[in-house]
């Protein structure tokens, strides 16, 4: 992960294929992703994805995410919202959302895909 420092101590972290990723990718999946960014995420409260911003309740989003698109890794549950050309993610703990994010499309296409990649950023 690079972590990019924009003002106020807030930032955006982005995150690149891991080697092990790669090797579990398709030939083309490899060739698209490869060297670029998959994951970029921010707990700054400037940026929302569909409205939802850093440090809101789940609780009050339940009927905008579905529970097929929950992922509990670690500490922490990611929801992914299906966004234009990329997916929403959204990595939430203890019931707040802690960052909104987007993904590259070509690594969510598949819920193993999808588990593979969140998987390979245990820090995030």
């Amino acid at each position: 992960m690079d972590n990019f420092c924009l003002a106020h101590g807030y930032g955006i972290r982005a995150g690149y294929p891991s080697t092990k990723l790669l090797r579990s990718s398709s030939r083309a999946v490899r060739r698209q992703i490869r060297g670029r960014v998959i994951i970029a995420l921010t707990a700054n409260s400037h940026y929302a994805l569909d409205g939802i911003r850093p440090r809101a309740r789940v609780r009050s989003l339940t009927h905008r995410l579905a529970r097929d698109t929950a992922f509990r890794i670690g500490r922490n549950t990611w929801y992914v919202l299906r966004h234009g050309r990329s997916d929403g993610l959204l990595k939430v703990q203890r019931g707040r959302v802690q960052e909104v994010g987007i993904l590259a499309r070509q690594v969510s296409r598949s819920r193993g895909t999808l588990r593979r990649v969140l998987h390979s950023f245990p820090d995030a």
